[in-house]
């Protein structure tokens, strides 16, 4: 359950728990009030281990709280003001005090930072509401706002405060100034806090997901038969693990497996698909790890979900060649070699093409690749081919030629070059009709 912290002065809270207390919210709210802004960063520092999220009260502590916190895994949001309802009280004064009107209204929450919510839209100048010159976020904004109003109310300039701030209020009270205090109506408050909680709910489903990498270390039969050697190659890993960990204080566990090593981490931690997930820790071991090795990297909501993906990321790696990584995520969509510019993403093939596969002799996850790869370059040629599935250019043109005999692959008539001196260059691309026919078969 997410444990949310609610942050504002106390009158403020008092107005939000009314909202929400009889709403059924999956969620655990806990309660910080205030006096100055500056008792917002002891409250973030003493209690935010024990939060999931922060909900402010208003803009002001939310503004406060982000100039002075740079850097938070918490989501963050706050409440705002309904603008039917604000348009609604100024209606309900204008309608109560018709010898006054918007020029003497002072409103202490507008201004250039939130547009002074449309109304310049639709006032002239002359008629506009006085509102504050700036906006400082620090408890400096409760005097000088303070000070700006007595002036205006002892020039008599103004008939009443429209206020947000809910720490100046006892002050008006004390001054005799009439005001009316602008603060979310309790459907907009439960509305904001469902919104909120939703947000909320999708970062963690995001970040929480899980990473599970498995590394091979490709042990041959006479490294493996060799126990001072399989265990050198073996602690050579582990302290290269351990040094990434130290210097890139990336949070992950690791494991010991037979020949190898099982580490969990957060998915955010991958990269994405832009980058080709260019894994930094992968990046580290290709640069620094003298031997051969492979890394497949599963994602899923549990350790379990995501080992059985890294399992199948792994097989593919293998299949595909040595000292390179793959992914398979919670949806069964792969990625490889992760990292490199001849990274695709492809996913597991339909049973007549398998079949298909095995009347040809061509590897299953070949195919899978090549059919992938040809949504990125429909006209392919052998040496495309040959990179794209890490193999001889022999190999490609022997593909190339089954598919062909088989009326999968069509010849481009006209479309070859001349490779130098020697034969033309062919150029294959998939029948899209058949293809489509036996993906949706």
């Amino acid at each position: 359950m997410l444990k949310i912290a609610v942050i504002g002065p106390e009158q403020s809270l008092l107005s939000i728990q009314d909202a929400v207390e009889d709403q059924t919210f999956d969620c655990q709210f806990q309660y910080y009030p205030y006096e100055t802004l500056e008792e917002i960063l002891e409250l973030f520092k003493k209690h935010s281990s024990n939060w999931d999220g922060i909900i402010f009260s208003g803009a002001l502590s939310y503004e406060f709280f982000t100039e002075h916190i740079q850097i938070t895994n918490l989501p963050l949001n706050y409440l705002e003001i309904d603008p039917h309802y604000f348009f609604g009280q100024l209606l309900k004064f204008l309608t109560e005090h018709p010898d006054s009107n918007l020029s003497r209204i002072y409103i202490d929450f507008i201004g250039a930072f939130n547009e002074f919510l449309g109304l310049n839209d639709f006032i002239t100048p002359e008629q506009f509401p006085i509102s504050p010159k700036s906006f400082i976020y620090n408890d400096t904004l409760y005097e000088i706002t303070l000070e700006d109003i007595k002036r205006h109310w002892l020039d008599r300039k103004i008939d009443i405060v429209f206020t947000r701030i809910t720490n100046n209020i006892s002050k008006f009270i004390e001054l005799g100034i009439p005001y009316v205090h602008i603060y979310p109506s309790p459907k907009s408050i439960r509305e904001t806090f469902q919104r909120a909680i939703d947000e909320m709910t999708l970062f963690y489903l995001e970040h929480n997901q899980l990473a599970v990498a498995h590394i091979d270390l490709m042990f041959n039969e006479s490294t493996k038969s060799d126990f001072r050697l399989a265990e050198y190659f073996e602690v050579t890993m582990h302290k290269h693990l351990v040094d990434f960990r130290i210097q890139h204080t990336m949070n992950f566990n690791i494991q010991k497996l037979t020949y190898g090593y099982e580490i969990s981490f957060s998915k955010s931690e991958i990269g994405s698909p832009q980058d080709h997930f260019s894994f930094p820790l992968l990046k580290h071991l290709e640069a620094h790890y003298p031997e051969a090795f492979n890394m497949g990297i599963g994602i899923g909501s549990s350790i379990e979900e995501g080992r059985l993906h890294a399992i199948e990321a792994l097989t593919d790696a293998k299949h595909f060649g040595v000292r390179c990584g793959f992914l398979v995520d919670q949806n069964n969509r792969a990625w490889g070699p992760i990292g490199q510019k001849n990274c695709i993403e492809y996913r597991p093939l339909p049973d007549q093409i398998e079949t298909l596969s095995k009347t040809l002799s061509i590897s299953t996850k070949n195919l899978e690749r090549l059919i992938a790869y040809s949504k990125k370059v429909p006209v392919m040629t052998s040496d495309q081919v040959a990179e794209s599935l890490n193999i001889t250019i022999r190999s490609a043109n022997r593909i190339l030629s089954r598919l062909a005999a088989g009326n999968i692959l069509l010849i481009e008539e006209g479309a070859a070059e001349t490779a130098g001196a020697g034969r033309p260059t062919k150029r294959y691309t998939f029948d899209k009709e058949k293809i489509k026919t036996l993906m949706n078969h």
